[in-house]
């Protein structure tokens, strides 16, 4: 940074649309305390650029038509019918049946989002009513330059802004004498001399490639006397949809949220609770928007527009009603928390905030087990790594989402993407027409306008992420409204999982029983079923050969029982009986929680499961909670699902999961029925798959099973 003729001039590079410089800049606008702040953008466009930072932080961009840069054609298709009609006015004229050629007007803009250092000063200076100059040149078909520049994560580890700001303005090539960029410069650099000579301090931000240009000129008192060519026409203000925020936003749009929380909500607000509130619901709303298509946020905003630009009503809810609202006022309130915390909240931060978000929900909402401290270290440590092979010191969108689903499952991943793409501020007036996506990621606004930014032209690689999402509520309580259980089922690719898994432990009991039915011997006259080689080392002493002789099996597992929670406090008291839609599915009895607490989608729920008896070849076996209504006074959950095992099982062993043995009773009822019990500590199974098979998916009829995929991640 420079400070020149007597420190009333501060000349501030930054990197464009970057958090961390809209961060220092903060710091030096503070420090500095100037009189007037200013910024590189052309001083026609003052008015608009102003009147969309008032607006923050809900998203802006300010179009202008550029001369030098015509009309977008696109190929319009036909509609339905029309391809048979031949559009050539004359013989032998080349047509496309039916098309025709459109010309789209084409704008350049300035992007208006609180991550940009510029647009962060005028903000400043706006709030605490400082004078706003626009010191750019009026240009026409300006393409600025990319260049290779470090990563401004190293920022914090050099001793200052200004030893960051030298070493990289030493290594960037000036202008030159024959350019636009070299006029730009010593218009810039004249004005701020005309704005230093009155005595007023200047706080002006300018991009790393003019900022060795413009301190030459101002040290030198080199200036002209600049008179814009021209004006920019169709000027407009347009209002950028928040599911498209990505597409002027260069960071993850988390951080940018996590930026403006922390200078809008000050640590230690006395009405924390209200602004949670009010940030949840526009996180709701968010989410909503996500639901809808293209053509469907074109057409409603369009409906706005005409009639007079006024918004959805808000979210209303009556408190403890839906549990997802509930839990995004609890992750905001975690927001909320870490900024208290530590009032300077860095990027770092931010993502790691993001994952301890993804977990609270991945954990809380959805009932899955928590991920490991472990693995989210080794987690963290990869994403760096990936970085640093981009030659990157901070992870992009990308790189994160993918290692969460490779470290975790898709369904973390999704949870997390969700997430590390919102930006919950959203114009509720809708005064000014939106800009969306379009199918290949261009930015599209009202009559097919195509929009450019006049920051930069780098290209952005867009990808499309191996990553299920899962569709929110349309509006609190949506689902618990749809549900019913009237004619429950289960979801046909899990009972598959969960078949396989019964299998998987009927042949571990094989295993067990096999190890158990072995015998060692001295070697005498046969090597009956081979060396027992550990034996045999064990007494090398003795100089010795030992054998093993495995005594055959005879028996097959049967009926399956696992306990996860032998449910002493009485948490799972929804007690359900399913039969086998056909021969290679088990009939099923369990106890666990009532469908209605975890509803992850239309006429779809999720329920933990606090034990389960899975009795296979299915036989439609009687509803065992009412079949043993009477041996439920002696016994309890766990008891009555190892006795249906005993009493309906039709091969001699039992395996059952669970870390408590049963009872002695239950073992001489087996042995009664001719059945022995298998215990097999949970321990000795893959924890992963274990937890997994704990929960199961309902849905309200066989009907939801066409759209269940789309929620249900396995």
């Amino acid at each position: 940074m420079m400070q020149a003729r007597g420190s009333n001039l501060c000349l501030v590079p930054v990197y464009h649309a970057r958090v961390n410089f809209a961060r220092s800049l903060r710091a030096k606008f503070f420090e500095f305390d100037p009189d007037i702040v200013a910024v590189e953008l052309p001083d026609d466009l003052e008015e608009l650029v102003v009147t969309a930072v008032k607006r923050l932080p809900v998203l802006s961009i300010v179009g202008y038509v550029d001369k030098e840069n015509g009309p977008r054609a696109t190929i319009v298709e036909p509609p339905e019918g029309a391809a048979d009609r031949d559009t050539g006015d004359q013989e032998g004229e080349p047509s496309l049946p039916g098309y025709s050629v459109v010309l789209n007007p084409s704008l350049t803009f300035v992007p208006v989002h609180p991550g940009d250092p510029m647009i962060e000063a005028i903000r400043l200076a706006t709030e605490r009513e400082k004078q706003i100059k626009f010191i750019d040149l009026n240009t026409e078909g300006y393409e600025p330059k990319e260049y290779a520049l470090p990563d401004d994560e190293c920022i914090d580890l050099f001793p200052g802004q200004d030893e960051f700001n030298e070493l990289v303005s030493a290594h960037l090539p000036k202008s030159d004498p024959s350019s636009i960029d070299y006029d730009r410069e010593v218009c810039m650099s004249s004005r701020l001399q005309d704005l230093l000579a009155d005595g007023s301090r200047v706080l002006a931000v300018v991009g790393f490639a003019h900022y060795e240009r413009i301190r030459e000129f101002v040290e030198a008192g080199k200036r002209a006397d600049v008179v814009d060519p021209n004006e920019h026409e169709g000027r407009s203000i347009f209002n950028v949809d928040p599911i498209s925020s990505d597409l002027i936003i260069d960071e993850i749009p988390y951080m940018e949220y996590m930026f403006e929380l922390s200078r809008r909500f000050p640590p230690g607000p006395a009405n924390e609770p209200e602004m949670v509130a009010e940030i949840s619901r526009n996180k709701f709303e968010f989410f909503k928007l996500g639901e809808k298509t293209l053509a469907e946020r074109l057409e409603e905003d369009r409906a706005l527009q005409q009639e007079g630009g006024v918004g959805a009503p808000p979210v209303v809810v009556r408190h403890g009603e839906d549990r997802w609202l509930q839990m995004l006022e609890r992750t905001t309130a975690m927001e909320f928390e870490a900024i208290s915390r530590k009032p300077v909240f860095t990027r770092r931060d931010a993502l790691l905030l993001l994952v301890h978000v993804t977990n609270t929900v991945y954990q809380d909402y959805y009932f899955r087990e928590p991920v490991s401290l472990d693995k989210l270290k080794a987690f963290m440590q990869y994403i760096r790594n990936w970085a640093i092979l981009r030659e990157k010191l901070f992870p992009t969108l990308d790189q994160v989402a993918i290692a969460a689903k490779s470290f975790v499952n898709d369904e973390y991943a999704s949870i997390l993407l969700d997430f590390a793409r919102m930006y919950p501020f959203i114009d509720e007036e809708r005064k000014y027409p939106a800009v969306f996506h379009d199918k290949d990621s261009n930015i599209v606004g009202p009559n097919n306008i195509f929009l450019r930014n006049r920051l930069s032209r780098r290209k952005k690689s867009w990808i499309t992420l191996p990553i299920k999402r899962r569709p929110k509520e349309q509006f609190p309580g949506q689902w618990r409204d749809q549900w019913n259980n009237l004619s429950l089922c289960s979801y046909p690719p899990e009972d598959k999982v969960e078949e396989d898994y019964f299998n998987l432990l009927r042949q571990k009991t094989l295993s067990i029983l096999e190890e158990k039915m072995v015998r060692v011997h001295e070697f005498r006259s046969s090597l009956l079923d081979g060396i027992e080689f550990r034996e045999t080392m064990r007494k090398k002493i003795l100089g010795k050969l030992f054998v093993k002789e495995i005594i055959p099996v005879t028996g097959k597992a049967g009926s399956v029982v696992i306990i996860f929670d032998p449910d002493e406090q009485d948490r799972f008291q929804n007690k359900i009986t399913w039969w086998a839609e056909h021969a290679q599915e088990s009939d099923m009895a369990f106890y666990a929680t009532y469908p209605e607490q975890n509803l992850i989608g239309p006429g779809i729920a999720r329920i933990q499961l606090g034990g389960l008896v899975s009795i296979f070849p299915p036989k439609h076996v009687p509803d065992i909670w009412r079949y043993f209504v009477l041996e439920a006074r002696e016994f309890k959950k766990p008891e009555i699902l190892l006795l249906a095992a005993i009493q309906f099982s039709e091969e001699k062993f039992i395996p059952f999961v669970s870390k408590d043995p049963p009872t002695r009773r239950l073992e001489e009822i087996a042995a009664e029925h001719d059945k022995i019990i298998i215990t097999i500590p949970p321990w000795r199974l893959s924890g992963e798959t274990f937890e997994r098979i704990r929960f199961l998916h309902i849905l309200k009829d066989r009907a939801t099973r066409n759209v269940a995929r789309n929620y249900i991640f396995l």
